[in-house]
């Protein structure tokens, strides 16, 4: 990854009160910047018309996949891929519990792993993560265990300590930034909770430092009882329920943490040691809830059993009576090579929506359709890569070529 600054100066975002974009680029929407105990609040007057729409291709340059066999392109679920520098993509199995590397004309260079909890072995969780070279960096959810592969050799592997579960790691320096769920303590109680969650430092040593803390993921909390003792204990996901979500950008020595609760499009922006420097507002863009999103939502649950189970009927109920102003204003964010931020918005009929940010300013810059199936999970060198679910659920990954306009 290219040396960059990932710290914008106040002064630097200042400047855009002046005029946003670059020279010579057409008059756009401004932003009026405020002041909230110190923190810098910026206001983008953008509305959804005022942005470019991207595209891709039609058809896409390298798809692998199919129903049956046992070529390593019959992939049993694909949790994670990654785009490499000649186009080809690496790919992880869940089912397999292997890396899958393959040239951009398809063919497979090579296989990492298998089931196991020895060296360089996987369970069902993994996730690639994006650094420069081309070392192969695999985390392993369940096993806590982070394994880096040089020219298809093991050469290091770091477990973190037992207690400590982090979900989408960043490397920064010699240590490993993510999300981390707190624990509930204490007497529960039925009804609306939200656990807190932290974002967290975990050093090669060990030693676990919390950077800040947010509301956690939104969910019902159903508690049943058998002779005076808690039996069970069930969390029920709201289908608009609010949830944080965080891009950590990474120059491979310093950290910068992008995001923030979902129930709104504003987006916090920390320094790697937890500072929060500034907030984004973009009201122009946010979705209200509508009658009509709430009955998909709906339609939905009712469609994925012929008799909704109990917990299903409960999640029908809620809908029925709890429900929050706003969609989910966003559920992902992650950044690409080409300094700019990615957040996909609400999911619908399949088909995936995306925002594009200026990873500097976190101004926006356009939105991005994708086709239904088929799930963005790298972009880089201009191609988009992701899974795509056929009619028969089968995964493939495709990669295809972005169209910016430009």
């Amino acid at each position: 990854m290219p040396s960059r600054s990932i710290f914008p100066s106040t002064l630097a975002v200042l400047a855009l009160l002046a005029g946003c974009g670059e020279p010579g680029d057409p008059p756009g929407p401004g932003v009026t910047v405020s002041d909230s105990l110190g923190v810098a609040v910026h206001t983008w007057g953008h509305s959804e018309d005022d942005l470019a729409t991207w595209a891709h291709d039609p058809e896409p340059v390298l798809q692998l996949g199919a129903l049956e066999g046992n070529t390593p392109d019959v992939f049993g679920r694909i949790s994670s891929l990654l785009i490499g520098a000649d186009g080809g993509v690496t790919v992880t199995d869940d089912l397999a519990g292997e890396v899958r590397s393959f040239s951009a004309s398809g063919a497979h260079v090579g296989t990492l792993g298998g089931l196991g909890e020895g060296p360089g072995e996987f369970s069902t969780s993994l996730s690639l993560l994006r650094v420069a070279g081309d070392s192969i960096w695999v985390w392993d959810q369940r096993q806590r265990r982070l394994s880096i592969f040089a020219a298809g050799d093991l050469s290091t592997s770091w477990t973190i300590p037992n207690g400590v579960s982090i979900t989408r790691p960043v490397p920064v320096g010699s240590a490993l930034l993510g999300e981390a769920n707190a624990r509930i303590d204490g007497e529960l109680e039925s009804g609306l909770s939200r656990p807190p969650l932290s974002v967290v430092r975990v050093d090669r040593d060990g030693s676990v430092s919390e950077l800040f803390q947010t509301d956690g993921r939104e969910g019902f909390l159903d508690i049943r009882m058998s002779n005076g003792e808690i039996s069970a204990i069930n969390v029920l996901r709201l289908p608009f329920g609010r949830a944080p979500y965080f891009g950590i950008v990474s120059d491979g020595a310093e950290a910068r943490i992008v995001g923030g609760p979902n129930d709104r499009l504003i987006l916090r922006d920390w320094s790697g040691d937890g500072e929060l420097r500034a907030i984004h507002r973009y009201p122009g863009m946010d979705r209200p809830m509508t009658e009509a999103r709430v009955q998909r939502a709906r339609d939905d649950i009712r469609a994925r059993f012929d008799e909704p189970s109990p917990a299903l009927r409960q999640q029908l109920d809620l809908l029925e009576s709890t429900l929050p102003e706003y969609v989910p204003a966003f559920d992902r964010v992650w950044p690409d090579d080409e300094d700019r931020l990615w957040l996909r918005r609400s999911v619908e009929d399949g088909v995936e929506e995306w925002l594009v940010l200026d990873l500097a300013e976190l101004r926006p810059l356009s939105r991005l359709f994708l086709p239904r199936g088929f799930a963005l999970m790298d972009v880089r060198d201009g191609l988009l890569g992701g899974r795509w679910l056929d009619e028969l659920e089968v995964a493939h990954a495709l990669v295809y070529r972005l169209r910016t306009g430009d």
